[in-house]
């Protein structure tokens, strides 16, 4: 899992570099297509995002099943995953039944793992009143805010490769828009224009598996998001969850 996570930093580092030099650069076509066909080979490869899962959900099964979260045989093994132990004795936990809700988060993310993220339907939201009073009453409270705080984040490391690939197409069709304007004078009515000259094909965003949205007049590209809804690349504040509804990128050239 770390390689993973560290691989998408890289390419969102990458990514970040490459389309703030962009109004330095001036590519020619060929040398735009050829470079946007080689950053291709690194966009998400869901194969090994699988196997990665997989590779979790092994280790995680092959872990003893805890009898109690006090067991101090047990402190080493699974503190890293579960803190529980440190809470007060007031809380109630069910560490078979948390361990199974683990697995089942392990293998939902693994099947999730090669779907756009407009179509991830287990993505959770923030627990109303009535969801936060049934999981403190419920046997298994402590276990519960365990699976609520995301033991492991697969939720949130999905969403994470959904816009780090949405950022590396954001840079191949930038990079497209860029050597089509210093060969035009200007940026094109539509990104269909920068194909097959400057693009061999236009790069598809994370969140729907579509091209990016693009505006010439406003001068940005945009995906619809988390819930695929085009909201035309409104640039505007959002809280908590919401942050990365539709991701856009100015075109700063």
């Amino acid at each position: 899992m770390t390689d993973a996570i560290v691989s998408q930093g890289m390419r969102k580092i990458a990514s970040l570099s490459l389309r703030s030099s962009l109004r330095h650069l001036r590519p020619t076509r060929d040398a735009a297509r050829a470079a946007a066909d080689a950053l291709d080979g690194y966009r998400t490869d869901p194969a090994s995002w699988s196997r990665m899962w997989a590779t979790q959900y092994r280790v995680l099964m092959a872990l003893p099943r805890p009898v109690s979260p006090r067991d101090p045989a047990l402190l080493e093994i699974v503190l890293p995953l579960n803190p529980l132990p440190w809470l007060p004795r007031a809380y109630k936990h069910q560490p078979n039944r948390t361990r199974a809700g683990l697995a089942r988060n392990i293998r939902e993310a693994q099947q999730e793992s090669a779907l756009p993220c407009s179509q991830i339907t287990s993505r959770s939201s923030d627990p109303t009143p009535w969801e936060w009073m049934r999981m403190a009453l419920d046997r298994n409270s402590a276990g519960n805010v365990q699976l609520l705080m995301g033991y492991p984040p697969g939720g949130s490391m999905n969403i994470t490769r959904c816009l780090v690939d949405t950022e590396l197409a954001a840079a191949q069709t930038l990079l497209g828009l860029r050597a089509y304007q210093l060969e035009h004078g200007e940026l094109p009515d539509s990104l269909d224009a920068l194909v097959p000259r400057q693009l061999s094909a236009l790069p598809l965003d994370g969140f729907d598996a579509a091209p990016l949205r693009y505006s010439r007049e406003t001068r940005r590209l945009w995906a619809p998001g988390l819930d695929g809804v085009d909201r035309g690349g409104l640039d505007e504040p959002r809280p908590g969850r919401e942050a990365a509804l539709e991701p856009t990128f100015p075109i700063p050239f």
